[in-house]
């Protein structure tokens, strides 16, 4: 009985197939893992990021886009996950895409249901503390001219 083999599955084909199968996929998942380097300012907020403790109340400022309140879970090479405290998801967010973290919440605004920047809820309260001392003022001149 005479067999034939199909040309496919001689073995000195066989193994070009296999190695240039392998080399393929060896190339796909290396241009996987290996993304675009971080350009200077996003490292600056990765080493940031990655000094912080994991549960570290962020308020993490977006380029173009509203910021986001939360917790700091897990820093990563390329992003960051946050559980989002007024959506109430974790969020993964990309180093490129941040333009500033702060530290803590700020305030909460119950007219839209979110936290505020920390820095915006300072300047309200020393804006708040002014108009006090310039009615005291005021009241102090008034009373002191009758």
């Amino acid at each position: 009985m005479h067999v034939t083999v199909c040309a496919v599955f001689q073995p000195t084909r066989l193994r070009v197939i296999v190695a240039t199968y392998l080399f393929l996929c060896a190339t796909v998942a290396q241009g996987q893992q290996g993304g675009a380097p971080l350009s200077p300012s996003a490292v600056k907020i990765r080493n940031a990021i990655r000094s912080l403790p994991p549960g570290q109340k962020l308020t993490v400022l977006m380029k173009g886009r509203p910021s986001y309140h939360g917790d700091l879970r897990e820093p990563r090479d390329d992003s960051f996950s946050l559980f989002e405290v007024d959506e109430r998801q974790t969020l993964t967010i990309a180093y490129e895409d941040v333009k500033k973290i702060r530290r803590g919440y700020g305030g909460y605004n119950s007219v839209s249901g979110r936290h505020v920047d920390p820095l915006h809820s300072r300047i309200a309260v020393i804006a708040m503390l002014g108009g006090l001392v310039t009615i005291l003022v005021a009241t102090a001149v008034a009373l002191g001219k009758s």
